[in-house]
């Protein structure tokens, strides 16, 4: 096993598609007002990320517990906590509701 894939993948050219299309699905999210289009987007980065994060997590159970059953119940927990974090990192960038027809005047709660 070489160490190829590794350092491809952290070098400029290996990581500027990755951030080019993080860049764009943000600024797509953020654009869109659909909410179909904006779930689908946010899904677009939240399921590899809990993909990941199942298996992440997989991994260090494996070195940690003998027992496949608490395994699995903790890579299904860090599988969660990952995926909603990078959906909630991606609902964060929902611009504020825009006011109209409200301009100069305060509006009583």
């Amino acid at each position: 096993m070489t160490a190829a894939p590794v350092l491809s993948a952290l070098s400029p050219p290996g990581r500027s598609p990755a951030s080019s299309r993080l860049a764009a699905g943000q600024v797509i999210f953020a654009t869109v007002r659909s909410p179909l289009i904006r779930m689908s987007i946010a899904v677009l980065f939240a399921a590899p990320a809990a993909f990941a994060g199942y298996h992440a997590t997989h991994g260090v159970a494996a070195l940690t517990m003998p027992s496949g059953i608490w395994q699995m119940i903790f890579a299904v927990t860090g599988s969660i906590a990952v995926g909603a974090t990078a959906w909630t990192r991606m609902a964060m960038l929902t611009p504020a509701p825009s006011v109209r027809g409200n301009a100069g005047r305060q509006v009583q709660p």
